[in-house]
């Protein structure tokens, strides 16, 4: 009975977010920014993206190897969110 209710307890791996918790993690989440204004076409490196919060809906940190060497579909303003729409599709 104990057993049953430790693994009841330690629930699962699969981790979700509440709707309760949605404002608090836009507010301290972090997202990738543009480090500097990016013209449309240009390659990505690790120089061009910086890592700050709040999160909101652009790319988690730790998209962060994946996105460097994408190219960029539109021109990215200074300290704008890095988004899947502003990148070009993966091929």
């Amino acid at each position: 009975r104990d057993l049953r209710r430790t693994r009841l307890a330690l629930g699962t791996s699969h981790k979700r977010f509440h709707e309760e918790e949605r404002p608090a993690l836009t507010k301290m989440g972090k997202a990738l920014y543009a480090a500097r204004s990016l013209p449309a076409g240009r390659e990505l490196t690790e120089r061009d993206l910086v890592i700050k919060t709040p999160g909101g809906i652009g790319l988690p940190p730790y998209m962060l190897e994946q996105t460097i060497g994408r190219r960029l579909s539109q021109l990215v303003m200074a300290d704008d969110l890095i988004t899947e729409e502003v990148l070009e599709a993966d091929v």
